[in-house]
């Protein structure tokens, strides 16, 4: 297709459009749909062919993005930040932000750039805004590689198949994408969409200490409406962080080879789905791995509207028998400044005893999850806790879960965690604990041989026997294996 040719039919991703199913409030941004329209440009960059002084044609292709950004050739707005003078009584200078019209923007919303393979270097792309999606892309077949992308502070922007290989470096430069606000740009409706994720060296065999020094994260989103979906991303410290984000999603990824978290989360209104996170390694102790982790502090104020579906976490599976050092948890959030909450059809393999673990959490859900521990010492559990802060939880219910361990509401004395040990699991089921006020029902308990089930435990609840701690198994197997239940298939 050469320049001046327009896309037909109209594009649409392949990035699902499912609502939150957790109540929150409502979005402070407009949420669009990642669709190219009908009639857009294409346009074509080589770093191999292309040329700074090319049209971004086929016949002339543009050489790289230097060009462009600094001739601003991107986008139907700029967003800039503009440093004040010294004031005369001696005050440190302020920093002037504004938003302004673009008229030699060449490449803006409905367009498509599509990039041969080659190595590109690092991609800044700092207060581009565009009412519609502006593209990005792999032409097809092609393999673009880039060092690192920024989009901070931008607006509509859609990054497609492309690879990212990060060099080992210093802690500020160790996001392989990432997108943060500047000010009050917040940036919003950017997809990262198919993409390749690593650093420029493999964890396997490398030195635990030197990696938790050195190595990149994967995506930092700190904005609205932001997605990443599709992607595959490895070898990196965490996989994916959403900041106090805003209706962000994290969709259909693979995630394995990280050394603290696969996913870590603060915000309102987000969905995380059918994700793999797999596969952790050693970080030399630094920090406990969890497969999910809410991040936030007492004295942030309460997130509402999380949904985790759909996600399948391993501690290792069969494509590394050998399990690291280090155990990694399930899903956790630790402080409790969260409320409304749905975690559900959800398959957990970890080697730790929090397998879903929600210490003061308001209002969740916890349905239809299967949960079943890799270490025989430690069969891990589904629990709503206190918090840090000693903040019990208001309104939580735990129902149709099948798990190793439940040891909430044991007749009443679940106000301590004390005989939460090996062998002493409890669970009471069709009642709720007045004390954490946590209803549980419809909750089966998976015991293998030698663990001992509580005298405590209400005759109401399924018990069913297993042949012992799971194995290290891909998850087509574990799925297989430890199927969810019939509820997950109708959603």
């Amino acid at each position: 297709m050469s320049l001046g040719a327009t896309m037909s039919p109209a594009t649409v991703l392949a990035v699902p459009n499912v609502p939150n199913r957790a109540p929150a409030l409502p979005p402070q941004v407009a949420c669009d749909r990642p669709v190219m329209p009908a009639g857009g440009h294409v346009f074509y960059m080589d770093p191999v062919r292309g040329s700074d002084s090319g049209d971004g044609s086929r016949a002339h292709p543009w050489r790289n993005f230097g060009a462009l950004v600094s001739k601003r050739k991107l986008g139907e707005r700029l967003r800039s930040s503009m440093r004040l003078p010294m004031l005369p009584d001696g005050a440190q200078p302020g920093v002037f932000y504004r938003e302004q019209a673009n008229p030699d923007g060449k490449v803006v919303g409905g367009d498509t750039i599509l990039l041969a393979s080659g190595d590109y270097g690092e991609l800044v792309l700092n207060g581009i805004v565009n009412k519609r999606f502006m593209r990005i892309a792999a032409a097809p077949g092609a393999r673009p590689v880039f060092t690192r992308i920024v989009t901070a502070f931008s607006s509509h922007m859609i990054l497609q198949g492309l690879v990212v290989r990060g060099p080992m470096g210093p802690k500020s430069t160790r996001v392989l994408v990432g997108a943060a606000p500047q000010n009050e740009f917040m940036p919003d409706n950017l997809v990262y969409d198919h993409m390749d994720l690593g650093a420029s060296a493999p964890i396997a065999g490398h030195d635990p200490q030197d990696w938790y020094d050195n190595a990149p994260n994967g995506v930092m989103m700190r904005g609205d409406c932001m997605t990443i979906s599709n992607s595959r991303i490895h070898d990196v410290r965490t996989g994916v962080g959403i900041i106090r984000g805003r209706d962000d999603q994290v969709l259909n990824n693979r995630i394995s080879g990280f050394s603290d978290d696969g996913i870590d989360f603060s915000g309102d209104r987000l969905r995380i789905r059918g994700n793999w996170i797999t596969d952790h390694w050693n970080n030399n102790g630094a920090l406990h791995p969890d497969c999910m982790q809410g991040q936030s502090s007492s004295w942030h104020w309460p997130y509402s509207g999380l949904t985790i579906d759909h996600n399948v976490c391993i501690d290792h599976t069969s494509e590394r028998a050998v399990p690291d050092k280090e155990v990694m948890q399930g899903i956790s959030m630790f402080d409790g400044v969260w409320k409304n909450i749905v975690i559900t059809c959800n398959l957990v393999l970890p080697r730790a005893y929090h397998g879903i673990a929600l210490y003061g959490m308001d209002n969740a859900r916890i349905e239809n999850n299967v949960v079943v521990g890799m270490d025989p010492k430690e069969p891990s559990w589904i629990m709503a806790f206190y918090s840090k802060e000693q903040k019990a939880p208001r309104g939580d219910v735990i129902r149709g879960n099948w798990a190793t361990g439940f040891p909430n509401a044991d007749q009443g004395k679940a106000g301590t965690l004390a005989g939460l040990k090996t062998g002493e699991l409890h669970m009471k089921d069709g009642g709720s604990a007045d004390e954490l006020s946590v209803t549980m029902a419809n909750n089966t308990l998976a015991v293998w041989p030698g663990t001992k089930v509580s005298a405590h435990l209400d005759p109401k609840v399924k018990i069913v026997r297993i042949d012992g701690p799971a194995k290290p198994m891909s998850v087509p197997e574990a799925l297989r294996r430890y199927p969810l239940p019939a509820a997950c298939q109708k959603t």
